[in-house]
This record gives structure tokens, sequence and C-alpha cells, in this order.
């Protein structure tokens, strides 16, 4: 009945970013009193308000994206914080975490009720970004299992190749393993522009239109780098005393085994995955392609040069 009574408003953004499905079957909105005018919002797709850890005794909430360290962060809030409401049978990591929606009633989140809160969101470089789902969704440490979750990924990527051919008119046999990285974001840069949407969740925006619009302007954006630091600040507000924290880390590649590889952005896929050591992400940049993803994540970087390097200084 909440159609039928209010008018929706919907937060737009690019239509790249608004799919495959724009949302699940239910769907999270938030209400915002501003100048005595009451507006009742629904999230954006993929939105940067679901993806949240709230902290009730230090006060705190923070926000995370996918491919930016979340995994560290919700390992932080169970293991650290013990934050979580229920145990997971299979895996901790599923196991449900305080969040901002946690206790809306009638899933409406009455976004002034935040303002008491320390938020933070911690950003990644939006072109490292793309690199990791690259090597952790396609190359997925150079080996692919037929029944792993970085095949189906491959999968995913063959139907992304054929559909954007069809769509834009070109006609081409090229086997999608022959498609190097640079091929890669040109082929997501022409989903951009000709309207497609984004085929996968992690290759979403990092702030999505709701957060920018509503509860950017109270949050303190920190970079990947800053974790260590996050995490001692949040233990000490939760716990009253210090600690030093040893970060679990989700690393996609082991560093120390990985190597350069000259030109690695112009490899096909199915050389790559042939290689019996993980690859560098720094060898995967090149300044045109960065301005490929620069034209599809602007808004991202907008954000990403805000990042507060200080954020936790005496």
């Amino acid at each position: 009945g909440l159609h039928q009574k209010t008018q929706i408003v919907y937060v737009d953004g690019k239509q790249f970013f608004n799919g495959p499905n724009q949302h699940s079957e239910d769907p999270k909105y938030f209400s915002q009193l501003r100048r005595w005018k009451l507006s009742i919002n629904l999230t954006s797709p993929f939105s940067t308000l679901t993806r949240s850890i709230v902290d009730e005794k230090a006060k705190m909430i923070v926000f995370y994206s996918l491919k930016c360290g979340c995994t560290s962060l919700k390992y932080f809030a169970i293991d650290e914080l013990n934050l979580h409401t229920s145990t997971h049978k299979k895996h901790k990591l599923y196991s449900r975490i305080p969040s901002i929606f946690e206790n809306t009633n009638e899933n409406i989140l009455q976004i002034n009720s935040l303002k008491e809160y320390e938020k933070f969101i911690v950003m990644r470089n939006p072109y490292d970004r793309i690199v990791s789902f690259f090597m952790n969704k396609i190359l997925r440490n150079n080996h692919i299992p037929h029944n792993s979750p970085s095949h189906q990924h491959l999968s995913k990527f063959f139907q992304l190749h054929w559909h954007l051919t069809k769509e834009v008119g070109q006609e081409s046999d090229i086997n999608p393993l022959d498609i190097s990285f640079r091929k890669f974001v040109h082929l997501l840069k022409v989903q951009f522009d000709s309207g497609q949407r984004v085929f996968d969740n992690h290759l979403s925006l990092q702030i999505t239109p709701d957060m920018d619009k509503f509860l950017i302007d109270q949050t303190i954006i920190l970079s990947m780098e800053q974790h260590t630091e996050l995490q001692n600040y949040w233990y000490k507000q939760h716990k009253g005393v210090a600690k030093k924290i040893v970060i679990k880390e989700n690393q996609s590649w082991p560093k120390e085994l990985s190597k350069d590889i000259h030109g690695a952005a112009d490899i096909p896929i199915k050389e790559l995955i042939k290689l019996d050591y993980p690859i560098k992400p720094s060898s995967f940049y090149d300044s045109k392609i960065e301005e490929q993803v620069k034209h599809i994540y602007s808004s991202d970087y907008a954000h990403w040069n805000t990042v507060k390097p200080n954020a936790f200084s005496q």
C-alpha cells in the first residue's frame, strides 16, 4: 500500500549502473525531513546505503563497497567487536551484521535518525578496483576450473561480449578468451555509452546517487590504505581502550609471488591464465585505459579526490 498512498522519489543515476535487475523483491526506502518537507525515496540500484555496518556502542556507521576491502571490515566487525546478531552455518562472513536498515519500520529508513552517528566509507582508486575485478573474477589467480566462481564470471563475460556486439550492430567472430584487459574496459565503455546495464554488481558505483545526495556530506571518505587506522580507531571507540589490529586480508593474488608483466593490458585472457605465477596489478596500468575508466566512473573519481588522508590524526 506504500506506493498507493505516497509519492516515491527515485534518485536517478546513469543507465549503466541501473541493472541488470534494478531492485530485489524486497526494495528499500528511506525518508528525509528537510525544511519541514518529508520525502520518501527508493534506494538506488546496488545502493551504498544497503551496505553498512552499524555499531551502536561506538555510535559509528561504516559503509563499504564491493572490491574495496569489505571482507576485512566484516571479519573485524565479527571477530573483534562481536557485532553479528546471528552466525551463518557455512561461513561466518555471511552472518547477520547490524545495518542501517536493520530495525526500520515498513522497510523505510528515517535518514535524519543517522545524524548522531560518526560515518565513514572506504573507497578504492576506481582503476585499481576494475583491475582487481578482472584479476579476481575473470583470471582468478590465473587458473579457471570449470566449476569455480571465476568460470561463472567468465561465462557472464561471454554474454557481455556477444550481447554488446549484437546491440551495437557489430559482426564479430572474436572469442572472449582472446580479449585483453584493454578490450574488456573498451567493451564496458561501449556498454556504458550505448545505454546497456552493468552485468555484475562488483562493477557498480562505490558511492551511488542516493548516498551522494543524502549522506555523503556527513561521511568521511577513506582509502583502502587507511583500513588499519580505521579499525584501530573503531576498536578504541567501541572498547574504550586501544589495541593494535592485525587486518585479515582477502587477497585475490599472493603478493610475494607476483611478477611484473610488461604489456599485460594487451595480453589475451587465454594467455594470462596459462601463467604459473600471479601478475602484479600494476602491470595492467595504461594511461589511455585509465581515460576510459574515468569516463565510466567519473562520479567515483570525483569522490576519490576528496579522500581525507589525515582523518584520524589527533
